[in-house]
């Protein structure tokens, strides 16, 4: 889609809006893996457990 939008356009803006998606995407994802890493590592030093 971003290529037609280039053709179409005749500018780089489609490809911009394609990459910020994806790395809003990223972002997010990266985000909430994170949270519920921190989640689970904080629930398994509440109950003592170690590794």
């Amino acid at each position: 889609f971003a290529a037609l939008g280039v053709w179409g356009t005749a500018s780089g803006w489609p490809d911009v809006i394609v990459a910020g998606t994806m790395a809003a995407l990223f972002l997010s994802s990266a985000y909430q893996i994170m949270k519920q890493a921190l989640h689970e590592r904080k629930h398994e030093q509440q109950e003592g457990h170690s590794h």
